[in-house]
């Protein structure tokens, strides 16, 4: 079975979607990417990608809030979106997507919170407003909304109330604009997935590591002996570095290198990544150098890097 995988890129993301899809390409995806983007995309492709772009303009909302309506207005049949943030760690993920999609949808977990929390309740009230359903929570796991896969013909209705969620989001729909969606779109997915009325199957750490959360409790043997997706959650961003930080490169850190650094890679980012850093990525003895050095200016609180 073939599939569609959908990013969305703006701003300096270009340079982790350049990672994204030469990620595909070494653990051996054979099918089409497209690439929705908002403003310019800072990378070039090679003439045999199979990337196909497509630019956003005049967005009422946050460019994450737009992934229910990219897969419902360019998906033709079974597809994965994944973020831009994000690099393939094994083509073992492709099988399981190409495995699970066929029945259900492939989601991602990323915490755990109970179904009596607060916040669960304040969703269910807005699904009622908002989709006109009763909604009462039973799910106890919080998915992160940076991985979806499934069949759009199978689940557009999910997709559907997905965008009604979005669509609804007071102000610009961003990250903590909404005190009932602080985490935005993807609270908006948890909201409408909570009653537990949706069947499907879900990726779980350490399959999908995350940079914000790389410690979790859940069961710590995976699928392989690598992580399957490596998301960069958080604020700080490989890509976004000036200065080497005050510890060793993360999961991400190095998988993001070597994936930008492919030599026959489809995409090239239009990055120059500083020395300093590009030798605190390859572990070089420069590099160690000054992480250490940055992790003793830390701790005595001079000016680091």
């Amino acid at each position: 079975m073939s599939f569609e995988i959908f990013t969305l890129v703006s701003g300096t993301y270009s340079h982790a979607a350049a990672a994204l899809i030469n990620s595909l390409q070494m653990h051996g995806f054979d099918g089409q990417i497209t690439v929705a983007h908002s403003g310019e995309l800072n990378l070039s492709l090679a003439p045999d990608a199979p990337v196909k772009t497509i630019r956003l303009d005049a967005l009422e909302k946050w460019i994450g809030c737009q992934k229910p309506r990219l897969l419902l207005n360019e998906a033709r049949g079974a597809f994965a979106f994944i973020d831009a943030d994000c690099v393939v760690g094994s083509p073992r993920l492709l099988e399981i997507i190409r495995d699970t999609v066929p029945t259900r949808p492939l989601l991602a977990v990323e915490a755990i919170l109970p179904h009596c929390d607060y916040r669960r309740e304040g969703w269910s009230h807005c699904v009622h407003s908002m989709l006109g359903r009763k909604s009462v929570p039973v799910e106890n796991i919080y998915y992160n909304s940076g991985f979806i896969a499934g069949d759009v013909t199978r689940d557009a209705a999910l997709l559907r109330e997905w965008e009604t969620m979005v669509d609804q989001l007071r102000d610009t729909g961003d990250l903590f604009r909404d005190e009932h969606f602080p985490m935005a779109d993807q609270d908006c997915l948890n909201a409408i997935l909570q009653d537990g009325t949706v069947h499907a199957s879900a990726l779980s750490p350490p399959d999908i590591w995350y940079a914000a959360s790389p410690v979790n409790p859940f069961f710590h043997v995976g699928t392989g002996n690598t992580p399957l997706l490596l998301h960069c959650t958080g604020r700080n961003k490989t890509w976004e570095l000036t200065q080497v930080p005050a510890r060793a490169p993360h999961a991400y850190d190095l998988a993001w290198y070597k994936s930008i650094s492919h030599p026959k890679g489809w995409a090239r980012s239009h990055l120059d990544i500083p020395k300093a850093i590009e030798a605190w990525l390859r572990g070089s003895w420069e590099g160690r150098l000054r992480h250490n050095w940055a992790a003793v200016s830390r701790r005595l609180g001079l000016s680091g890097g």
